[in-house]
This record gives C-alpha cells, structure tokens and sequence, in this order.
C-alpha cells in the first residue's frame, strides 16, 4: 500500500510540475506590446529634443518599429546578443546602430541602458500592424 501512494504522490508532483506555465523567453517578452518610454521628467533634461511620447515596437520577423517626435517614425531590425543582455537595433535609414544593454523588472516594465542613462518604458498595447 505505502508504494502504491508513493507511486501516486510521484504521478501527481511530476503531473503538477509539467503543467506548471512556462517562463517566457526575452523575446516573446519584447513582442508583448508597444513599449512607451515612461521615466520622460528624469532624463528630458539630457536630451535637446523632445522624448515624451517615444515607442519601441518589437516584431517576431526581427523588425522593429521606434518613435521619437523629433524625427518620428522608424522602421529597422533587432536581434538579441548570445546571452541575450544586449538589444541590438539597426535603422533601415541608418540613422543609428545601437547595441543596448536590457532588464526587465517585470513583465510589464523594461530598463534600457542608452549612452549611461537608465531609459523605462512600459508595456501599454499589442503594437499596431
């Protein structure tokens, strides 16, 4: 009888655990949403044009979609390093080549290190087609 619930209590801890949801991956976390720069009264005064209603919007084709008022909208790729700390982000416009350091404190917030500053953005929508 003791085997037979040990047998069980095995089934179900192994049954439990392969249920259990999985952890998303960097990736799918960038292609959750619009990421809208949230942290604006901190790092305006760093910056000679205005950045209040920047954007990123991530692809899972590898393209990206940026916006910064000043000079609007750009289309580009981005890929993940090896280890996946670094976002590198190419503007088909060459306008910039940038590899950025990456954290997100939770699945609705994003820290991007640009140039030393400490950039957040927050997750606010699916990004538009």
């Amino acid at each position: 009888m003791q085997i037979l619930r040990l047998l069980i209590a095995t089934y179900l801890a192994v049954a439990f655990v392969a249920c259990a949801p999985k952890e998303p991956t960097p990736e799918e976390m960038l292609q959750a949403g619009r990421w809208e720069i949230n942290n604006v009264n901190n790092l305006q005064k760093d910056y000679k044009f205005p950045i209040k209603k920047s954007y990123m919007d991530f692809y899972d084709d590898g393209t990206v979609k940026t916006f910064i008022e000043s000079t609007g909208q750009e289309t580009g790729t981005w890929t993940l390093n090896a280890d996946k700390s670094y976002i590198v982000i190419k503007a088909d416009s060459g306008r910039y080549h940038d590899s950025l350091a990456f954290e997100f404190e939770d699945e609705s917030t994003l820290h991007v290190i640009n140039q030393g500053r400490k950039m957040e953005f927050k997750r606010t929508s699916r990004p538009e087609e």
